[in-house]
């Protein structure tokens, strides 16, 4: 997510946007101009959200809600670089 917060605030600052205060933040400005999907901002919010959980330990995680992940869910930043580029 660190490399995507990077793109999101090379973004900002070339558009003159305002600055997002959270990564949600960050998603739901990129939809409002049309950069990114409605799904692929929440899909991108979503792992956010379990990046958070995975890093800072404020739960336990489920393994086989981790390979879902990795199994199912990947192919969300593989489409969230797509439309980036397309910007």
């Amino acid at each position: 997510m660190y490399t995507t917060g990077t793109v999101i605030y090379s973004i900002v600052a070339e558009e003159r946007f305002d600055l997002p205060q959270t990564s949600r933040e960050a998603f739901d400005m990129l939809e409002s101009q049309s950069i990114i999907t409605s799904e692929i901002a929440y899909r991108m919010k979503a792992m956010v959200g379990f990046r958070n959980i995975a890093v800072h330990d404020y739960q336990a995680i489920n393994q086989g809600i981790l390979q879902q992940i990795l199994d199912k869910h990947l192919s969300g930043f593989t489409r969230y670089a797509k439309q980036i580029l397309g910007y």
